[in-house]
């Protein structure tokens, strides 16, 4: 049930992004402690971060972990000097990061860029119950779009 003025609902939560150090050693203690397997690894340079993408064995699931490591200074490399690994930010799926901006009254607030795999994405202006949230424009609830 949407809200009077609410947005078009989040279709899925795509990722948990977590900051960290480096991100091949925190891959290997996702993997092995929880048994999760990379999926995807790319350098976003207009962004400044590696995303190392990890999910668990049921496929079905779209939901990732999201391992963001700073490679040179920005915002990420500001947060995490700041306040070191942990949890960042909830991604969530929506069909038109626009659409989704507008309804949410967001527009000019917020710069949306392309983010990891190529999609449109923007972090909202301000934080939903102390957490920063990502939307991503994407279609496919596949794994977050990983075959």
């Amino acid at each position: 049930m949407n809200l009077p003025g609410a947005a078009e609902p989040a279709r899925f939560v795509d990722h948990v992004g977590i900051v960290v150090a480096d991100a091949d050693e925190a891959a290997a203690r996702f993997g092995e402690r929880f048994g999760l397997a990379v999926v995807h690894d790319e350098v976003v340079t207009a962004v400044g971060v590696r995303l190392v993408y990890m999910s668990g064995s049921d496929r079905d699931v779209p939901t990732t972990i999201q391992l963001v490591e700073p490679v040179r200074p920005g915002p990420i490399k500001t947060h995490f000097d700041r306040t070191g690994e942990g949890v960042h930010h909830v991604c969530l799926a929506v069909s038109d990061v626009d659409a989704t901006l507008s309804a949410l009254g967001e527009e000019g607030k917020t710069e949306v860029f392309s983010g990891g795999r190529g999609r449109r994405s923007c972090f909202l202006s301000g934080q939903t119950c102390g957490t920063l949230i990502e939307l991503a424009e994407m279609d496919s609830p596949s794994l977050g779009g990983f075959q």
